[in-house]
């Protein structure tokens, strides 16, 4: 079944859908002795307390990692980072680390989250993937190529 563009993404941490954005967040580490260009790290987008225990054996709710400890981790939920002042936060966490830009391409990038699952497939068949330079319709045309293989 198509993922929803900007509204559902696949959970960095359990492998599962996140259903929609009051179900998800951006969780990253954050690092204050690190240069200013790479305090934020280890970007990963996660489900949140709005989508129940998950399974945990903590009790604690969603997959986000940081739990009681609270200590060099940050987060924000989906529904605050898809809008101008979303972009804008973003942005201000901007790290040289990949998965920034990894991040920032999944909640802005509409079919992105789709696709990237079907990165490595379009590569073995001769697609040339280079992520920042990849359209909504180059996105779309691998979406349509490959994805009825995962379905």
């Amino acid at each position: 079944m198509p993922m929803e563009p900007l509204t559902q993404w696949w959970c960095d941490a359990c492998g599962e859908l996140i259903e929609n954005r009051q179900e998800g967040a951006v969780e990253y580490r954050f690092d204050r002795q690190a240069p200013k260009e790479s305090c934020h790290q280890s970007f990963r987008i996660v489900h949140n307390g709005n989508a129940g225990d998950r399974g945990r054996p903590d009790g604690l709710q969603g997959c986000i990692e940081k739990g009681t400890d609270k200590r060099g981790f940050g987060e924000a939920p989906l529904t605050d980072l898809m809008d101008e002042r979303g972009i804008l936060r973003m942005i201000g966490w901007k790290s040289t680390e990949a998965t920034w830009d990894e991040t920032f391409r999944r909640i802005s990038v509409p079919y992105f989250e789709e696709a990237r699952r079907l990165f490595e497939r379009a590569a073995a068949d001769g697609d040339e993937i280079i992520p920042e330079k990849l359209s909504t319709p180059t996105l779309k045309a691998i979406i349509a190529k490959y994805a009825d293989a995962d379905r």
